[in-house]
């Protein structure tokens, strides 16, 4: 039977005459309508079966409940590597719960989403080591051969989702990354459920094809090829300081081809994409088309399912969808289908929708549209064809002429001072002449100023002229900068120059790139990496708190919820500084917030006063009642402590009675089993923790 397709399949059309093989007799129109509509068929239901296969599949490994999810959708992708999935589940009495799992055609799981109605709440209810928890598990269920070959990445973001907590998971062979080799997975901090998951496109699904590691080249030649294959040069940088009015400039060292990486195995520059796949075609992991007793047993097609493959079966294939567009466009020739989608319609998800992409080089065209699977209606199309336009067309010669009299007259000073850097040109029919002139001072390239031309060849006229210069620019010596060589150390340093293994269409190659791409440019006097300040650059990251003496659950609850300090090492019986307490205070009304501003927050809300600003000093008991009181929005009733009656043995300052009262009253602040409330004493950073979630769950 399969000898019977391939050999009708081997059938062409070749100059208007078609060849059916030695002596066979040309079909009749008929006869070709039979065996088109055959293949047809034979393309959906083996469509349908992979279908069947990969529900069966995705249904056994996340123990999908028919009963449950009981209403069914599809689409499907095809971008020329073979047929992805996308599977949407939902119960028919509430469809504001639903499932959606995508996955390729070997049936891995790439993104996995939980869509439900939200539970609002401002603070966690799940802890996030039970959440690490869930996410391992998840993880395991997905991650079918690969599981053990990914690590946890510390947490360190410093801006977090408040509605998840996020795991991420790095691909490692033999302790070297994979690029792009990630697993994420979000629990939500209110139910503990997963919410979703995305697997990246690097990811090894069958942990097989690794280049060998042993081949590669020594770090230390890896360092010096750097300089020789990706280029090492200094420029003149700049940023807008708003304060001073003025554009501050700065020398740095930088990457100047950041299009490569190393080849670990010859040390050679290489493109970074250059045979490198989105997917990766996997050749040791085959499906038995047919489905297994055991599959059937522990998830047989529901009703619902099953109908919808049935009408996956009667649907046309995207080969005939571009067929109808073609007849439709009457394209002339034979544009190739770049790629195709299979989608329920947006307002009808029993409406299977195909939407086809052609593309032909010679001549130049490009056809797309939708066209409905099942009826093969066109739903819509665009095309694009190149058209001659009679009209002079400019040499570039001519160009050069104009644009050189242009610059004579418009910007001769500042051309003087440029160095021609880029240029570029259209094709032959429509030629556009691109001039790109930077400006040069100490010896090095300054690309924020500079002159910017185009010439319109067909026509020939100046279609395009920029010119930035700043006149009383201030430019540092370098005159004390390292050499390329010595930079090229402290980048392997600063940024984690190492190696990685990266996906290809042929397996997992092994480069030298950097890791840490966050900051690139590189201080020429100090080799620290700068940011786009010029000033040395520092990661916003979550800090990771190391305690001297015992763990505070306090503190541990509030920075998984976005409440922190600023520091890394603490200790229960430390005194805390205004500042500090501040950050919490801050980050009680803000999560996941920079301090930049938080005293004129603060001042603007009535916690802190201008006037009471002393970062450095400690904070006294009656001053963490105050902050927190007025936190709670009861500061007006602290101008009147006569109000208020003290309940405690010993005394307090007159200015913070009220607010020593109602921190006690609300169960904030608390007395010794003396009664006495120690007002002047330092608050200690446990107290500090545990006043800050008692103020939290009072709001």
């Amino acid at each position: 039977m399969e000898n019977k397709w391939r050999n009708m399949a081997a059938a062409f059309c070749l100059g208007g005459v078609c060849l059916w093989g030695s002596g066979a007799a040309a079909p009749t129109e008929a006869m070709a309508m039979t065996m088109t509509m055959a293949v047809e068929e034979k393309e959906q239901a083996v469509m349908a079966e992979d279908l069947t296969r990969i529900i069966l599949d995705v249904k056994t490994q996340l123990k999908i409940n028919s009963d449950y999810w009981n209403d069914f959708s599809y689409n499907s992708y095809n971008y020329g590597n073979g047929v992805n999935w996308s599977l949407n589940w939902y119960p028919q009495e509430d469809q504001r719960y639903r499932l959606n799992v995508q996955t390729d055609a070997d049936g891995n799981i790439l993104q996995y989403s939980y869509n439900c109605p939200e539970e609002r709440a401002e603070w966690a209810k799940i802890r996030r080591a039970e959440a690490e928890k869930t996410a391992e598990q998840f993880l395991k269920q997905i991650a079918r051969g690969y599981a053990d070959t990914m690590r946890l990445v510390e947490e360190q973001s410093l801006y977090q989702n408040r509605s998840y907590f996020t795991f991420v998971y790095q691909q490692y062979h033999q302790d070297i990354p994979v690029v792009n080799g990630t697993v994420t997975i979000n629990i939500d901090r209110q139910t503990g459920s997963v919410r979703s998951c995305s697997v990246s496109s690097g990811v090894n699904f069958t942990n097989k094809g690794w280049a060998d590691k042993s081949q590669a080249i020594s770090l230390a030649m890896a360092e010096k090829a750097m300089v020789e294959e990706l280029g090492v040069a200094m420029e003149y940088r700049s940023y807008y300081d708003s304060d001073k009015k003025t554009h501050q400039i700065y020398p740095v060292y930088h990457v100047t081809k950041g299009n490569l990486v190393l080849d670990a195995l010859t040390g050679k520059g290489i493109d970074r994409n250059a045979g490198a796949e989105e997917e990766y075609r996997k050749e040791n992991m085959v499906f038995n088309s047919s489905m297994s007793a055991d599959m059937e047993e522990a998830a047989g097609l529901s009703p619902q399912e099953l109908a919808v493959v049935e009408q996956t079966a009667n649907l046309i294939s995207a080969n005939k969808a571009a067929d109808i567009l073609r007849q439709a466009a009457k394209m002339q020739g034979y544009g190739e289908l770049h790629s195709s989608r299979l989608n329920t319609s947006y307002y009808d998800e029993e409406q299977y929708i195909w939407s086809v992409d052609l593309q032909q080089e010679k001549p130049q065209m490009s056809l797309g549209g939708a066209v409905e699977a099942e009826k093969g209606r066109i739903l819509n199309f665009y095309q694009y064809r190149h058209v001659e336009q009679e009209e002079k067309i400019y040499s570039k010669q001519e160009a050069d002429s104009v644009v050189k009299a242009f610059f004579a007259e418009q910007a001769a000073t500042e051309i003087a001072q440029c160095l021609l850097t880029e240029t570029e040109a259209g094709n032959e029919e429509y030629p556009r002449y691109s001039y790109s002139y930077y400006r040069q001072v100490n010896g090095i390239p300054f690309k924020d100023n500079g002159v910017y031309v185009t010439y319109e060849g067909k026509g020939g006229y100046i279609n395009n002229y920029r010119l930035t210069w700043w006149e009383d620019a201030e430019f540092p010596s370098i005159a004390a900068a390292k050499t390329p060589q010595q930079i090229a150390a402290d980048m392997v340093k600063e940024a984690d120059f190492a190696l990685q293994y990266q996906k290809t269409k042929d397996g997992y190659r092994l480069i030298y790139d950097f890791r840490d791409m966050s900051a690139m440019q590189f201080d020429p006097f100090s080799g620290k990496r700068v940011n786009w300040r010029g000033v040395e650059y520092v990661e916003e990251v979550l800090p990771i708190y190391h305690w001297s003496g015992s763990e505070n659950e306090q503190a541990v609850w509030l920075h998984e919820n976005g409440v922190y300090l600023d520091k890394e090492e603490l200790n229960n019986a430390a005194m805390v500084t205004q500042e500090e307490f501040a950050q919490l205070l801050y980050r009680s009304l803000y999560p996941y917030s920079t301090a930049d501003n938080m005293y004129e927050e603060l001042a603007q809300r009535g916690i802190i006063s201008e006037h009471e600003k002393k970062p450095t000093t400690y904070v006294t008991r009656q001053q963490a009642a105050q902050y927190v009181v007025r936190m709670l929005g009861y500061g007006e009733l602290l101008a009147y402590p006569e109000l208020f009656n003290y309940p405690y043995r010993d005394n307090c300052d007159e200015l913070y009675r009220g607010a020593v009262a109602i921190s006690g009253t609300l169960g904030l602040l608390e007395a010794d089993a003396d009664g006495n409330f120690a007002a002047e004493q330092n608050i200690t950073q446990g107290e500090t923790f545990e006043l800050i979630v008692r103020t939290i769950k009072q709001k």
